[in-house]
């Protein structure tokens, strides 16, 4: 699901809902399923949200590709109008692709994978980090590098910065992992923030297999570093950590700098009861521990 702000120009906020038709963190041997997948528009007009305003299918129209695994709202060409941004993460056996479409249903654009890898499972509206006035999209890709599925894959991530009047398909900045490490799942997660207070926004990107024991971690980029030698965000705290399943800014007192919720819910099969740290630049970090009694995988859903 995904907020898109007032795409319906009735004056209200309105969002939309993912049906991939897929399980959107599909593994070879999981069951596939035979539905092409829909988006579906709600108005926020009456607030009663009954029936969608509108539906948008998978152009292609193939069975398993996730069409809607992943959404965002953006105004990528500078329209004052988000266009509805579309994850299609198992286009093409696994290699992915993006869609972007006007709000009446037009594909605008395609965005294709510059490498296969789950392309699309992440779809993130990241503000004017270019600062040229228009916003502009990140893309993860999660399996890039990966010769037998997620948990040996390296990943990497994407920029794309806004353009006037056109739809960018090429990626302005490719984010890389710092390391050299298989199943870092490097892309899984991304959000902008101005983290430091500095008025500028920094990219983070979650890689939650980081670590030689899945610890996982949170790399933060920022373009006057040229897009290279990321410092970890969060911290590594615990075998299958998975530290950076989800991120989201946050501002929580009033200042300039906004802070960084940061999932790290745990292996499931650890019976991990998982965590959520919030991380500050310069207050430090608070780690939220579950607060039921045998719980398990807190932290894996942010907002």
């Amino acid at each position: 699901m995904a907020y898109v702000g007032d795409v319906t120009g009735d004056g209200f906020g309105d969002f939309v809902v993912g049906e991939p038709g897929e399980h959107p963190t599909y593994q070879e041997g999981m069951t596939r399923d035979d539905d092409p997948g829909r988006v579906h528009l709600y108005a926020g007009t009456s607030g009663s949200f009954g029936a969608p305003v509108r539906s948008f299918t998978d152009p292609d129209g193939v069975a398993g590709d996730g069409f809607g695994a992943a959404l965002a709202g953006c105004d990528v060409d500078g329209d004052g109008v988000n266009e509805i941004v579309v994850g299609v993460p198992a286009r093409a056996a696994e290699a992915g692709e993006v869609l972007v479409f006007e709000p009446d249903g037009t594909l605008a654009a395609r965005l294709p994978p510059p490498a296969p890898g789950r392309f699309g499972h992440t779809v993130v509206c990241l503000g004017d980090v270019d600062e040229d006035g228009i916003p502009d999209l990140g893309v993860g890709a999660p399996t890039t590098e990966g010769s037998s599925g997620m948990f040996d894959a390296r990943g990497a991530a994407y920029l794309y910065f806004g353009l006037e009047g056109a739809v960018r398909t090429d990626p302005s900045v490719t984010l890389a992992p710092p390391v050299e490490e298989r199943r870092m799942v490097f892309g899984w997660s991304m959000r902008a923030a101005d983290y430091d207070g500095d008025s500028g926004l920094e990219v983070f990107v979650g890689a939650f297999g980081a670590g030689s024991s899945m610890e996982g971690a949170v790399y933060r980029y920022e373009s006057g570093d040229n897009w290279v030698s990321p410092p970890v965000v969060a911290p590594l705290p615990t075998t299958a950590g998975f530290v950076g399943n989800c991120l989201s800014p946050l501002r929580l007192d009033g200042g300039a700098a906004t802070a960084m919720l940061v999932g790290a819910a745990g292996l499931p099969s650890d019976a991990q009861p998982g965590r959520a740290i919030l991380v500050r630049d310069l207050m430090g970090e608070q780690v939220l521990t579950n607060p039921t009694a045998g719980g398990q995988m807190f932290g894996w859903a942010c907002p």
